[in-house]
């Protein structure tokens, strides 16, 4: 089956990114703000729902799952010593994204626009 044979719901694409954010946060042992979802989702919603629409969703999901694995882990490894303890928060999300894509032009879905 191909990927443009499977409907995929918006809201699908969304467990995608906060899934693998949630997870890759655990492994630190913190969790993710409220207000960093909202973030996270609202920087990956253009193109995901591009990627979606193109039905390549499917075949880009392991990419975006890392991909959002590895901005969790720069974010972490990047923040002053002690100043993440339990959570990671919009404004650790907004300064690590930044300078993420600033590294990792090509990520997606962060830091690649819809096309």
């Amino acid at each position: 089956m191909s990927d443009t044979d499977t409907a995929v719901l918006p809201s699908e694409t969304d467990s995608i990114v906060l899934g693998a954010a949630e997870n890759a946060a655990r492994s630190h042992g913190l969790q993710l703000a409220a207000p960093a979802k909202d973030y996270l989702l609202s920087r990956s919603e253009r193109t995901l729902d591009a990627i979606r629409v193109k039905g390549e969703l499917k075949s880009k999901r392991a990419e975006i799952e890392r991909n959002t694995a590895e901005l969790i882990k720069y974010i972490v490894d990047s923040a002053k010593p002690g100043s993440i303890v339990t959570e990671i928060t919009y404004g650790d999300l907004l300064a690590g994204m930044s300078l993420f894509c600033r590294l990792f032009p090509h990520s997606i879905p962060f830091c690649v626009k819809a096309e």
